[in-house]
This record gives structure tokens, C-alpha cells and sequence, in this order.
């Protein structure tokens, strides 16, 4: 009897054993759940991978001789769903405006031609079906066609965004162009700002335009502004040797038109923007 009762002793006691060994086993997959879920890091290297170049060209009929035009600038990558990007930047980058300076003579432009094409931060080229154009804030939100990309591999969505203040820290990014083998990064300070813009002292190029504006606050990136070389409605003085910015939280407020990446495209934007004729040829 008594060895009957050490038995099942030692029975029970091994059960015990075995089902703390088999709480433990899940001890490792709580960490590494819990570790998934932890703040990446936000680099400047990473900032500088959100900027990719726009190439535009337009070609336009003349009596004498065909009017063609190819433009570089820079844009943001703001989403990227359905394999398809989608770029913000400045209306300038379209390059309407002087498709409609063109041919001031016959009153508007006989368009044969017009394209959009993206260049992703690791050099693969798509070109852009859709614009979105902003009238109010002179802001253009670009979507591709379909292209295979890898998130925070082959390109950055923007890290954060954020407001300014007069004094704060900024930087622009520039996309790569002319051979560069990164963006161009220009810092300086905000001067001043109103309900649609931010004016600041950070050098900008022509191909600058539609690149971003950067805030670094507490260790973190903020996209900011979208940059522009085209501003006449801010409500401040206006100091020679200063850029502006569009907020980029006012991107989606004012009215806009929808047209696609051609031809026809381009004049709907000419007629929608400045109420001009156009025609495709």
C-alpha cells in the first residue's frame, strides 16, 4: 500500500513538471510579439529615400516649327497601394503653364504631345496616369501606373507630419538629378507664416520645386511643406532671397480637378486653371 501511494506521488508530481515546461514554450513568442510592435527609428537616410524625380515633356503644334519642352522637379511619395504610387508636388511640376505660354500668338496651345514620368528613388522609371491638381493651394497629387516596389526598401513614405513656428528648423530635399548620387539636403529656418504657406531661408533650385520641407523635433522627422518657386498670394511681406512652402496639412482643402497624364489631360488642366482654350492636335 504504501508503494502504491509513492507512485502516484511521483505520478503527479512529473504532470506538474510537464505543464510548467509547456507554459514556458510560449515565453518566447510574447517577446518577439511584443518586440514587433517597437518604434522604428526614423534616419535622414530614410527622409532623403521619400523624394523622387518627375520628368515632364510636352511637344506643341506651330505654324513654322513644333514647340517641345522637357523639365526636371522633385516630388513626395505619400502612399503607395494596388502596386500604384502616389507623388505630391507643386503644380509647376506639370508643366501647363508654360505649355500654355507656348503659342501666346494663336491664343492657346494645339498640344501633341504631353507626359509625366516618376523616377523612384532606386531608379526605376513609371509613368503617371492621373493628376489631381489643386486650383486653391497650387499643389498636384501624381498617381503611376502600376510598378512592384518594397516599403522602406526601395522607398520611404513620409515619416510624420507636423506644424511650424516662426524659428524652427527646417531642412528641403531636393531630388537626384544631373548625376547626383543622393538628394540634395538644404537647411534653414522658418521666417514666417500664414494659413496656407511657410515662408523660410532654405535655398532652393528650380528643381527644388515640389520637394519637401523637413522638421527634426525630439529626435523626429516631420514632412512639413511642399516647396515652391511660384508663390504671389502670401499674406506676409515679402522678403528678396526667401522661399515658400505650401503646408503639406492644407494639400487637401480648396477645389480640384481630375485629369489624366496626355494629351487631353493637359488641356483639361489649361481650360479647368486658366480658363484658356486648347486643343489636342
Amino acid at each position: 500500500m504504501t508503494r502504491l501511494i509513492l507512485l502516484i506521488s511521483l505520478f503527479l508530481f512529473s504532470c506538474r513538471c510537464s505543464g510548467t515546461g509547456s507554459e514556458e514554450k510560449i515565453t518566447p513568442k510574447r517577446i518577439e510579439k511584443k518586440s514587433t510592435t517597437q518604434k522604428r527609428i526614423i534616419t535622414l537616410k530614410d527622409v532623403l529615400k521619400n523624394t523622387v524625380i518627375i520628368k515632364g515633356y510636352w511637344k506643341e503644334s506651330d505654324v513654322f516649327s513644333d514647340d517641345e519642352k522637357n523639365w526636371v522637379c522633385s516630388g513626395i511619395i505619400i502612399s503607395y497601394s494596388d502596386k500604384r504610387l502616389k507623388i505630391v508636388s507643386s503644380m509647376e511640376c506639370t508643366g501647363i503653364k508654360t505649355l500654355l505660354n507656348a503659342d501666346p500668338v494663336a491664343g492657346g496651345p494645339e498640344v501633341l504631345d504631353y507626359s509625366l514620368k516618376i523616377v523612384t528613388p532606386q531608379g526605376s522609371e513609371v509613368l503617371v496616369n492621373e493628376i489631381t491638381a489643386n486650383k486653391t493651394t497650387g499643389t498636384v497629387i501624381l498617381t503611376t501606373g502600376k510598378i512592384k516596389l518594397v516599403n522602406q526598401r526601395d522607398f520611404e513614405l513620409p515619416p510624420g507630419f507636423d506644424e511650424v513656428e516662426v524659428g524652427d528648423n527646417i531642412f528641403s530635399v531636393t531630388a537626384a538629378v544631373n548625376g547626383a548620387s543622393s538628394p540634395t539636403v538644404t537647411f534653414g529656418r522658418v521666417t514666417a507664416t500664414d494659413n496656407l504657406l511657410i515662408q523660410h531661408d532654405s535655398p532652393l533650385s528650380g528643381i527644388s520645386t515640389g520637394g519637401g520641407l523637413y522638421l527634426k523635433k525630439n529626435s523626429q522627422f516631420y514632412l512639413v511643406g511642399i516647396n515652391s518657386n511660384s508663390v504671389n498670394n502670401f499674406k506676409g511681406s515679402k522678403i528678396k532671397g526667401l522661399n515658400y512652402s505650401v503646408k503639406y496639412t492644407e494639400i487637401s482643402t480648396g477645389s480640384v480637378i481630375l485629369s489624366s497624364s496626355n494629351p487631353e489631360g493637359a488641356c483639361k488642366l489649361i481650360r479647368g486653371i486658366f480658363s484658356k482654350p486648347c486643343e489636342v492636335k
